[in-house]
């Protein structure tokens, strides 16, 4: 038996449901390794392992969305950049570059770099490059 009561909480960023076990988001197994006769270098004798994996999901449409098909599709305008003029390409250039920017600002506080933010930022560094 594993204790995953802190992510029962309504407070915990991350939760599994009561049931988590019975529907396979919370798994545990555990494994004998019976070293007494062949050591392969370790130390002989009987050791044990467990193993204990919690799956969690998040809901995934705005950010999929929001932060990286319109960030994608904000990238793509710029094929239309070889076509203007330097001033007009400059100026589109950097406007579409502050949106990237301001696409990170409404992004939701984590603790950890995410991959819409990661996406957003490679866009927004690919846009400076080929800004004039």
């Amino acid at each position: 038996n594993v204790d995953f009561g802190v992510f029962k909480k309504e407070t915990s960023e991350y939760r599994i449901a009561d049931n988590g076990v019975e529907t396979g988001d919370v798994v545990c197994r555990m494994v004998v390794r019976d070293l007494t006769k062949q050591s392969l270098g370790n130390s002989s004798g009987v050791y044990t392992r467990v193993y204990t994996v919690f799956l969690f999901e998040a809901p995934h449409g705005e950010d999929l969305t929001k932060f990286i098909i319109f960030s994608s599709l904000l990238v793509q305008l710029s094929i239309f950049m070889p076509a203007l003029e330097l001033a007009d390409m400059i100026g589109s250039g950097l406007s579409l570059v502050l949106t990237q920017v301001a696409l990170l600002f409404v992004m939701p506080a984590t603790a950890e770099i995410t991959t819409s933010e990661t996406i957003v930022v490679g866009h927004a560094c690919f846009l400076l490059l080929i800004t004039p």
